[in-house]
């Protein structure tokens, strides 16, 4: 446990990150920069809060228009069902709630999350308050994106799994399996972790590691296998949510614009959909513009029959691709300036976290940067251009843990107690 000073500085300090949210979502952002984003006044994304009202009316998990939605997985609805979704003026300050007090919550989680790790309480605030003012986990709080909720359950996650690989319990194996299908349940890119999870917890303590693993394993399937029966029983549809096939070909033509030379540090959301959509009317289906389109089980099922073909056939090209987008996954903003710009404020945090690298590159630290590098090479391989960066932002805990624990190590020489 903290000392009672340092919990009081790490209360403090998440007092702080959900204090300036709020005042970033109710007054900086509305009084003096909506006017001068691509969002404006729009707080409502993704059709989080239309489902989430449909399920409170009675309606169950679907659009308005009735379809059943499976390119939205639960875990983030479930947020928005405790926002008043179906009062869309009151919804929007909720959900910012919502969205600060989780954010102050990973600051939380972040430190504790350091401490696990070895970090020294000094260096676990640093890690805490890198999360708490980083800018773009400020920014995204003002709108419905499941990377809100994604960024306090990444390092809860991560905690359970460095446990996990030290202690081989029952409990906190099937622990770390849930909190992992949890995070799939937000974001469907996250079921990679299926994989990384019980594979990190094996690689620990060689005692039960095997049966950590398979408990593990078992923790994520009990989370994630339900819902999957569910998409296959109303929409005929087989996996955690629709939308695989068609962020794959977003990409591609994200990827094609940057190997052309054309401009590729923009907003690619909507020229790529309409690609998209292209490609589905030259197959005789309809264009994928809508949200009800986007849950069609008919389109995902050709898209993603098309992307796994797409990838076969081209092996080469699928590597470049990915290995292309995974540095850029972390600067990728509107313009080749503001990408700059969040380069050089991410590149000291790197450079911090390789410092001393062949002593951070085992037990706990190296667990935290393959859980990365595994999370950022899927993003990349599949759709990386969400701006500002967003697919990395639950990443960020996890990168200022290493980047204080390099910190720690090059002024004190002392290589922080690690999980084995």
């Amino acid at each position: 446990m903290p000392g009672r000073s340092t919990r009081g500085s790490l209360l403090a300090l998440a007092a702080l990150a959900i204090a300036l949210r709020l005042v970033f979502c109710w007054y900086v952002h509305p009084r003096y920069l909506a006017s001068l984003t691509t969002v404006g006044e729009t707080y409502f994304f993704d059709s989080y809060r239309e489902i989430a009202a449909n399920v409170l009316s009675g309606r169950g998990y679907v659009l308005d228009s009735g379809r059943a939605a499976i390119h939205r997985p639960p875990g983030y609805v479930a947020v928005l069902m405790a926002s008043a979704p179906q009062t869309p003026s009151i919804s929007r300050y909720l959900f910012q709630t919502w969205n600060a007090l989780l954010g102050g919550l990973a600051v939380v989680a972040t430190f504790l999350l350091a401490r696990r790790a070895g970090v020294g309480e000094r260096w676990a605030i640093a890690a805490g308050a890198a999360v708490a003012f980083w800018p773009f986990t400020i920014w995204e709080t003002k709108v419905t994106v499941p990377e809100n909720l994604l960024v306090l359950l990444m390092p809860l996650a991560a905690i359970a799994l460095l446990r996990a690989r030290e202690e081989h319990g029952i409990a906190i194996a099937v622990l770390a399996g849930a909190l992992a299908g949890g995070i799939a349940l937000t974001h469907a890119t996250y079921q990679v972790l299926a994989a990384v999870v019980p594979f990190l917890i094996w690689s620990g303590r060689r005692d039960r590691r095997l049966a950590a693993a398979m408990l593990c394993l078992a923790g994520f399937a009990a989370v994630t296998v339900p819902w999957v029966v569910r998409n296959r029983t109303v929409a005929g549809y087989t996996g955690v949510a629709a939308g695989f096939g068609f962020h794959y070909f977003k990409g591609v033509y994200a990827f094609d614009q940057l190997r052309s030379g054309r401009t590729y540090f923009r907003d690619h959301d909507v020229p790529s959909g309409e690609a998209v959509s292209s490609m589905l009317a030259r197959a005789g289906l309809g264009p994928i513009s809508s949200d009800d389109a986007r849950s069609d089980p008919a389109r995902n099922r050709y898209l993603d029959r098309a992307a796994v073909e797409h990838m076969l056939a081209n092996p080469g090209y699928t590597a470049i691709k990915t290995l292309t987008k995974v540095p850029l996954a972390w600067v990728h903003q509107q313009t080749a300036k503001r990408s700059v710009l969040t380069a050089v404020m991410l590149a000291p945090f790197f450079i911090l976290a390789c410092l001393n690298g062949r002593r951070l590159a085992r037990g706990a630290f190296g667990a935290l940067a393959l859980l990365i590098l595994s999370m950022n090479v899927a993003a990349a391989a599949v759709f990386s251009e969400a701006i500002p960066m967003r697919y990395v932002l639950p990443l960020l805990p996890l990168l200022f843990v290493l980047a204080a624990a390099g910190v720690e190590i090059a002024l004190t020489r002392r290589v922080p107690i690690a999980s084995s």
